[in-house]
């Protein structure tokens, strides 16, 4: 199976043992949804949340702190939504990320989260 590529990702190839029963005609299209193991240290964000493709804002006593991140891949929820998974040193457990783009943010910048 050979799927769609994005923009800025390189090819997607994968082997799977199907029984023939189940096996889809050569040339025709299949839904596969494929659930892979946990990656350690890894959040899902929407891709609102990343600036300049390489920065997330962590919000550190009301005010912006740029956090440089290793993008990981994509995840789609439950219920369709499109999210990048991200990892990075600077990210702890439980901190505070801004989800939608803000103009001209950057680190210092005072915001007050809602």
């Amino acid at each position: 199976l050979a799927g769609n590529v994005r923009l800025g990702q390189s090819g997607l190839d994968a082997f799977f043992e199907v029984p023939t029963e189940l096996a889809p005609a050569l040339g025709r299209l299949a839904d596969l949804m494929v659930v892979l193991p946990p990656e350690p240290a890894v959040v899902a964000l929407p891709v609102q949340a990343i600036f300049e493709g390489d920065r997330i804002y962590r919000v550190d006593n009301e005010r912006l702190q740029a956090v440089r991140i290793e993008r990981i891949g994509d995840f789609e929820t439950a219920d369709g939504q499109f999210q990048i998974l991200v990892r990075s040193p600077d990210l702890a457990s439980g901190a505070r990320v801004i989800t939608t783009q803000l103009p001209r943010a950057i680190s210092g910048l005072l915001v007050e989260v809602i």
